[in-house]
């Protein structure tokens, strides 16, 4: 059932009526009323043919409506070629912001009557365009239009920026000239909505660092709202972020709009504006900068139509089929939408696609490397990082060269060479903290890699800052990296402390369908809380999640979580047989078993604690031993270390 509920939408409005109609009529009434038929005729063809319609008609005006101001601007040129060629003179006036859509069809709001207001300053034969309009213009047609400063907008106390078209080199002439800031009276224009949020933004002006902390704020807000549904990775969040960002300092009137239709939530209006920019800007033929609004289009919307984010991404990469950017994004697209299958095809196809120039190769192979080590395929890692090498002669490009460094650093965490995988992880993230924009790679990486050594007080230290440095600079934290801080946390620190990132985590988790994280994390948190029921049907929920056997340091988790809740209840043998079971689960997994020394390490520490604090001594002695030598073998020297100093503190035998 349609609802009654006006809709907004974004539209280019364009009103013509009659010059000198009264006049006209007052002489020669049948004459005026065929002049006027002709005129209809004429906008209505013109219109038809520019992909617009005429949305209300009266007396000797007519207002149009189209959805790029290229053929606003290509259908008034049209009007006016026919007034030139004898029929009466005709004033015309353009602009773009956001209407109303009643029942009818009809076409309401302030940009409607400020598209009147610009019609009725314009003189014979004149086009009049705001600002909003003209900043979305390109080439000979921007060069057409000359600035005649602010025009008033009747009943209000508002301006706008008009330029005009006059072939005899005249217009109306403006009055009351009131200077403005002319970013603030193009977004007034573009979204009535977001005049309260505007208003705020110039006074905060006023004080730089207030300003700059508000902008900040409400760029992490927004981005919020977009990932609120569930995120697909840190480099999606990122780049929705930028994207938001982006837009926020932007000078272009379409964009400032675009940025007050999301603080208003009206994602669905702002994709929308975006991507008919970005078709605008591909019919003129300006293919990079139609590639960079469709890829922003995409940023935004892929965390609520993965098929829609798709083709954008797909069609920005269509434009610039050499941006490692674009192939980024689509390759991320492609994996969120169709899994990681389709994901490997494409950064196949591109590797070896000849057109593709070297940069991307080497690139297309990396990113496949990567996406191979997510899911534990060792032997794809492998193929992918030698297919890239062998392209990366003479290449000299510091980005590459870093991320080469974190994808053999990824697959040495996957052969469990700890120490290697260490060390170029170190050499990599340090290398992409000198590029910019690049900071920030693969915090979430370096975090899993020192849990896995069994350093949880530098992955806890690591994720308190990575989160804090986020939202000091206002992007938001991946959910997943609050998850790993977490438990992190809970391993070395005071569930207090590591609460608000347990909770933060599962909530950002909590509508991604089959993600089992959220719940285990709450489960160990209620664990050390001593809730145990609450424990128990979080671990419950946890199990029963779609991913929960895909995930590899999932089961270890769930099998400790389920130990601890045991040996905190005094079932001291409860304990070791879920661990011991949770140990032959994993090695009787073909996906698990390559990593069993990592998991063998983890439990073997956690059930030494468990049976110190039992008074088990010889128990735990034996068991931070089978520790010791599990982190020694996978490069773990942290966690050898942390139990090595247990042993000492519990005065056990030299093993």
């Amino acid at each position: 059932m349609a609802s009654d509920t006006p809709q907004q939408r974004l539209a280019v409005i364009v009103g013509i009526d009659m010059a000198g109609y009264s006049a006209f009529a007052e002489r020669d009434e049948a004459r005026a009323a065929a002049a006027v038929t002709a005129l209809k005729a004429s906008a209505e063809t013109v219109t038809r043919t520019h992909f617009g319609r005429v949305f209300n008609s009266a007396g000797d005006g007519f207002l149009l409506e189209f959805q790029s101001v290229s053929n606003a601007l290509a259908a008034a040129f049209a009007v006016l070629d026919h007034a030139s060629a004898g029929a009466p003179p005709v004033r015309i006036g353009i602009h773009l912001g956001e209407v109303t859509v009643t029942g009818n069809g009809d076409l309401l709001g302030h940009t409607v009557n400020v598209a009147s207001r610009l019609q009725s300053e314009a003189g014979e034969n004149c086009i009049i365009a705001s600002r909003a309009v003209f900043d979305l213009l390109r080439g000979p047609n921007a060069a057409r239009l000359v600035s005649i400063g602010p025009v008033d907008i009747d009943k209000t106390n508002e301006t706008v920026e008009a330029f005009a078209f006059d072939p005899r080199g005249r217009h109306g002439g403006a009055t009351g000239r009131r200077p403005r800031r002319r970013w603030i009276v193009a977004a007034i224009a573009a979204s009535v909505a977001g005049l309260a949020l505007v208003i705020a933004l110039w006074s905060a002006s006023l004080a730089g660092a207030n300003r700059e902390a508000m902008m900040r704020a409400l760029r992490a807000d927004v981005t919020r709202q977009l990932v609120s549904t569930g995120a697909l990775n840190q480099e999606s969040i990122d780049s929705a972020y930028l994207t938001v960002a982006d837009l926020s300092q932007s000078n272009l009137s379409l964009e400032q709009a675009v940025f007050l239709l999301l603080r208003e939530g009206q994602t669905a209006s702002a994709v929308g504006a975006l991507e008919s920019f970005a078709a605008d800007l591909q019919r003129q033929g300006m293919n990079a900068n139609a590639a960079t609004t469709w890829a922003r289009a995409g940023a935004l919307v892929q965390f609520a139509d993965k098929e829609r984010a798709l083709a954008d991404f797909r069609r920005a990469f269509e434009l610039a089929p050499q941006s490692v950017e674009h192939f980024a994004a689509l390759v991320q697209a492609i994996v969120g939408a169709d899994g990681y299958g389709a994901g490997f095809a494409f950064a196949g196809e591109t590797a070896r696609n000849p057109a593709s120039g070297q940069e991307l190769v080497v690139y297309a192979n990396l990113h496949g490397s990567i996406m191979a080590g997510d899911v534990g395929e060792t032997r794809r890692q492998i193929q992918f990082i030698a297919a890239s090498e062998a392209n990366m002669n003479g290449l000299n490009h510091p980005y590459l060269e870093a991320l080469h460094k974190i994808a053999r650093g990824y697959l040495a965490f996957q052969e469990l060479d700890l120490r290697t995988a260490r060390a170029l992880y170190q050499e990599g993230r340090a290398a992409m903290a000198q590029i910019p924009g690049h900071g920030r790679d693969h915090q979430q990486g370096w975090l899993l890699l020192l849990s896995a050594m069994g350093d949880f007080s530098g992955a806890w230290r690591d994720g308190q800052a990575f989160v804090a440095e986020r939202n000091e600079s206002g992007a938001p934290s991946w959910s997943q990296m609050m998850i790993t801080a977490c438990i992190a946390g809970l391993q070395v620190d005071s569930a207090i402390r590591a609460e608000p990132y347990c909770r933060a985590g599962a909530q950002g988790v909590a509508g991604a369908i089959g993600e089992p994280s959220g719940e285990l994390a709450l489960a160990m948190l209620e664990t050390e809380k001593k809730d145990f029921a609450a424990a128990r049907a979080h671990l419950e929920a946890a199990r029963e999640s779609r991913w929960y056997a895909a995930i590899p340091s999932t089961m270890a988790y769930a099998g400790w979580a389920e130990a601890r809740i045991a040996a905190k209840e005094g079932h001291i043998e409860q304990m070791h047989e879920v661990l011991d079971r949770t140990m032959r689960r994993v090695r009787a997994s073909p996906t698990l078993a390559p990593l069993a020394l990592m998991f063998a390490a983890f439990l073997e520490r956690r059930r030494a604690d468990e049976d110190a604090a039992a008074g088990r001594t010889a128990d735990a002695c034996a068991a931070l031993a089978r520790a010791i030598a599990a982190y020694r073998r996978i490069g773990g020297e942290q966690g050898a270390a942390t139990a090595e100093q247990a042993r000492s503190d519990l005065e056990c035998a030299s093993a």
